[in-house]
């Protein structure tokens, strides 16, 4: 099929927004996107912000876009799989646009015993890394740090760590 040109020479207006929402479609479907996410492979795919409102607007009545929903597996995944903290997840989030009143909502549903457990597992498996560490101090310095860069709030990581001998 061949596509109609306009007198500029650019693709018609309604194939080339039905090209935009295939591939975003594929895009979404893939994995869960946010909506600022999405928003930025649209440019990057050139589509104008015209376009853009249209395919974003299509694509969360079709349900490929679901903000909530990509909070909620964003936030189980990286704590489940990438083992990071509290803080790390928020970083992340506001990186995508999200307000600070979702945030907080999906942050407060971590189960505080699953997120312990995973600090707990985090910190016993770098401290069986670090057996050629024999200064104690050093050995819980770096414990810490570690734990500090995936995203663990201080306290909670300084209270484990004390313990250990």
């Amino acid at each position: 099929m061949l596509a109609e040109k306009n007198i500029d020479g650019s693709l018609s207006n309604d194939l080339t927004l039905n090209m935009f929402i295939q591939k975003a479609q594929r895009f979404c479907v893939f994995q869960e996107r946010s909506i600022y996410q999405t928003e930025q492979k649209l440019r990057t795919w050139g589509a104008n912000e015209k376009t853009i409102s249209k395919v974003l607007e299509h694509l969360k009545d079709n349900d490929f876009l679901n903000q909530n929903r990509f909070i909620e597996s964003f936030v189980s995944g990286k704590l489940k799989y990438n083992k990071w903290g509290k803080i790390k997840i928020i970083v992340e989030l506001r990186a995508h646009q999200i307000t600070d009143e979702l945030i907080n909502e999906y942050i407060g549903k971590i189960d505080d015993d699953i997120y312990r457990q995973i600090l707990f597992d985090l910190i016993d498996k770098k401290n069986n890394t670090l057996t050629s560490e024999n200064n104690l101090q050093v050995k819980k310095q770096k414990i810490i740090n570690y734990c500090l860069s995936k995203g663990f709030e201080f306290e909670g990581v300084n209270k484990i760590v004390k313990s250990l001998k």
